[in-house]
């Protein structure tokens, strides 16, 4: 794991990233992003994990501060192990935080194109939000 710290204008986010660990779950796929941020590294604001096939993203507050949880999944969703494991045809995501630059606010997306969507509006100022970025 490492943490990183990603500065974008005022703001700094720090990152959580893990390969594989601990707390796992079949029912809430990212309560390992969850666990490992309340037991190693609570200031973390995105917590990423690894080593999953299937692909989730959570918003959420947590010591005081929004926060996102990505688990990334795989592209390997067509190979004998996907097959074999139930994770054949799995969806494919490519996770997506767009982060303020002057304000404490972020936004997660599973699909990364939402992702652009939402910030091609924000910079165009088709959205509510016109000037923030």
């Amino acid at each position: 794991g490492a943490i990183i710290h990603i500065k974008v204008g005022d703001m700094d986010y720090p990152v959580l990233r893990i390969h594989k660990g601990r707390f796992n779950s079949a029912f809430n796929l990212t309560h390992i992003c969850q666990q490992n941020q309340r037991v190693y590294f609570p200031n973390a604001r995105i917590v990423v994990a690894e080593h999953g096939h299937i692909a989730e993203v959570k918003q959420t507050r947590y010591n005081n501060a929004e926060c996102a949880y990505i688990r990334t999944g795989t592209y390997a969703v067509k190979d004998d192990y996907a097959e074999q494991n139930g994770f054949y045809g799995a969806y494919v995501a490519n996770p997506v935080v767009v982060l303020y630059p002057n304000e404490d606010r972020m936004v997660v997306f599973k699909d990364m194109r939402e992702g652009l969507i939402y910030l091609r509006a924000v910079r165009s100022g088709q959205a509510e939000l016109k000037g923030v970025i």
